[in-house]
């Protein structure tokens, strides 16, 4: 992780809601990402991903 920026966790309820909000607002990974504070989109497609393919126990 570069130097001054803080660690982001990712709770649990975290990663569901915002799996959720893009099944349920039809939105695109950088509109999800933005709506959460998160800088990068790859990792919510990442959540989807792994929702997608194991379900909440994926996340």
């Amino acid at each position: 992780m570069p130097k001054g920026q803080p660690n982001k966790m990712y709770t649990p309820e975290l990663k569901i809601k915002v799996v959720e909000t893009i099944h349920k607002e039809h939105k695109s990974y950088r509109e999800t990402a933005r709506d959460f504070e998160k800088s990068k989109n790859d990792i919510v497609a990442k959540l989807e991903r792994n929702y997608l393919e194991e379900g909440k126990k994926g996340l």
